[in-house]
């Protein structure tokens, strides 16, 4: 188990997948999940990106964890903009649908603490608000888009064009 200080942190998801599962049969779905995943193993090797789970229709990646980085923040966005762009490579498996799936990324840099957990299958995990953060990035986000939370906008260099998008409210109960 280790304390990383910084790092950044991406998620995504299909806005969609809900109702692609519904409309879809296994072999779909996993055919699918299996292409848009295989070209992001690819870029997260391109984009020195640590790939740290799949669940559902989610990636998340991790920039500054195992290995540190100093340019974790750049690492990640440029991750993030590949994803966006290599999409529209994936058909939307849905019946009559004649376009390509469609992913929503969320972004944030902050402190995580990584370690191996398990015996049975043991994988390398990061936990922290770092996480919770960026998750909400994602959910709180908007199709083919990044929203990245001030943490990592205060961490990009000039070259990378950051439009504010305003107060977000959730309408969620708990949990925030």
């Amino acid at each position: 188990c280790e304390v990383f200080e910084m790092v950044t942190i991406v998620f995504n998801d299909i806005p969609m997948f809900g109702d692609i599962c519904k409309n879809c049969d296994g072999m779909q779905i996993v055919a699918m999940l299996n292409q848009m995943f295989g070209m992001f193993d690819v870029l997260s090797d391109k984009n020195k990106v640590y790939k740290v789970e799949t669940v559902k229709d989610c990636f998340v990646g991790v920039a500054g964890a195992p290995e540190r980085a100093k340019n974790h923040a750049e690492l990640i966005m440029d991750m993030a903009m590949d994803m966006r762009d290599s999409v529209c490579f994936v058909k939307d498996p849905r019946p009559g649908t004649d376009t390509h799936i469609k992913i929503r990324l969320g972004s944030h840099s902050g402190q995580v603490v990584g370690g191996i957990v398990g015996n049975k299958c043991p994988r390398y995990c990061l936990f922290g608000d770092a996480m919770n953060t960026s998750s909400r990035m994602m959910s709180f986000g908007q199709e083919q888009a990044i929203h990245v939370s001030g943490a990592v906008k205060a961490l990009l260099p000039a070259a990378y064009s950051v439009k504010v998008r305003g107060k977000v409210s959730s309408n969620l109960r708990s949990g925030f």
